[in-house]
């Protein structure tokens, strides 16, 4: 279970204090209290996550704030109580139950909370986010283009589902976050399953980024499918689980999939999965990175079979990849 008092910045009514430090972990911005007579009773909870920073936030009164753009950081809301009216950009944004938002670094962001308004703040570096895009789509021209998301970000249906998850592992506790302040490759996993989920949830005025053909058509029970994949490629998933975030029949997905990928959901899940792995066998985060740890971290249990999977796949057995990946390590 996560302790967030262990990770408490401030619980405080001192402005200048308030302001000071939301500053530094965040962004600077201006902030006004709006209800006459009322003091601040703001807390702010800050963990780091590798490169990804998680931060609870609450202001205790009816506030108003105005950031510029920060050029360098995406911020995803997801609120835990109350609401708030977010203009980002020129797009209003009325952040509640159902609905959150995402900040790009060219946007400016203004806000009206009330004062039972508290909320879960991711924030990724926009380096991270332009290498994420770039391994997806390679062929893509984006490297020094700022990707700009869409700012409203909906709390229904399965990609909201997606969003939930990602906010009880971070808020209602469990080791995941724990492991994740101890080992690089967690957080690492963490970070690059928000980025997958914003990817596969958000428009950002790409072509999808969740399959490799963008020119041909696909049902659209195939892409929530493999969004919902590709969004729990470290989490043990069933195919009815599959089944129920396609929004199909079993036999509608199990054709669809037949017909346009040539394989079975689970095979096209193994497929990613395996990709996965094998950039973290390329690109390890510690000197003592194994292939096993990887592999179990991946829902690959039997590693005979995973390497026989990895061989056929990639002609080459799992090791010799990790080899490779510290060999170039050391050379960088």
């Amino acid at each position: 279970m996560v302790d967030w008092n262990s990770h408490m910045l401030f619980d405080s009514s001192n402005y200048a204090l308030v302001k000071k430090e939301t500053t530094r972990v965040l962004s600077p911005f201006n902030l006004h209290v709006t209800e006459h007579g009322r003091r601040l009773a703001a807390r702010l909870d800050y963990v780091r996550l590798g490169a990804m920073s998680a931060v609870r936030l609450a202001f205790g009164a009816d506030v108003s704030t105005a950031t510029d753009p920060s050029g360098d950081y995406y911020f995803i809301t997801l609120p835990l109580a109350g609401e708030s009216l977010q203009v980002i950009g020129t797009t209003r944004v009325e952040v509640n139950p159902d609905r959150g938002s995402v900040l790009s670094p060219t946007s400016r962001h203004r806000q009206i909370a009330d004062r039972s308004f508290s909320q879960l703040i991711l924030r990724l570096k926009r380096e991270r986010v332009m290498q994420f895009m770039a391994r997806l789509r390679p062929s893509s021209n984006t490297a020094e283009k700022t990707i700009e998301f869409d700012p409203v970000l909906d709390l229904r249906g399965s990609a909201g589902d997606c969003w939930r998850h990602i906010g009880d592992l971070l808020t209602g506790g469990g080791a995941i976050v724990s492991r994740a302040q101890q080992y690089p490759l967690v957080a690492r996993q963490l970070e690059e399953m928000v980025m997958a989920v914003l990817f596969t949830t958000q428009d950002c005025g790409l072509s999808d980024v969740s399959r490799d053909d963008a020119a041909t058509p696909l049902p659209h029970y195939i892409l929530r499918a493999e969004r919902y994949m590709a969004a729990n490629l470290a989490t043990p998933l069933t195919i009815e689980q599959i089944v129920s975030n396609a929004g199909a029949s079993r036999r509608t997905v199990f054709e669809g999939f037949r017909r346009c990928r040539g394989a079975t959901p689970l095979e096209v899940l193994r497929d990613l999965r395996l990709n996965r792995i094998r950039d973290a066998l390329l690109h390890p985060d510690t000197p003592d990175a194994t292939v096993t740890d990887v592999a179990f971290a991946y829902g690959f249990s039997h590693l005979g079979t995973f390497s026989g999977h990895y061989y056929r796949k990639f002609g080459e057995l799992p090791s010799a990849t990790l080899r490779s990946g510290k060999s170039s390590s050391v050379q960088r």
